[in-house]
C-alpha cells in the first residue's frame, strides 16, 4: 500500500506506526470526558492485558500505599 494512502487512513497510521491499539484510544476518550465512570474504564482495561499488569504493580508499590 502506498505511503500517502496509508498516511490517510488515520487508525492504520496511528496503530502502525505508533504501537496504539484501538483500546487506548477508547481509554483516553473515556478519560478526557468529566463524566467517565470506573465500570466503564473497567471493562475496557480488561480487555488489555498489559495495562492491567501495569497498573496493578503500579498500585502496589509502596509509594501508592501512602502519600509520597
Amino acid at each position: 500500500m502506498p505511503i500517502l494512502k496509508q498516511l490517510n487512513n488515520i487508525d492504520t497510521a496511528v496503530q502502525n506506526t505508533m504501537g496504539i491499539e484501538d483500546g487506548i484510544a477508547t481509554v483516553l476518550d473515556v478519560l478526557v470526558v468529566k463524566s467517565a465512570s470506573i465500570a466503564r474504564l473497567e471493562s475496557l482495561i480488561n480487555n488489555l492485558s498489559w495495562l492491567v499488569s501495569e497498573l496493578v504493580t503500579s498500585i502496589n508499590l509502596p509509594c501508592s500505599r501512602k502519600l509520597c
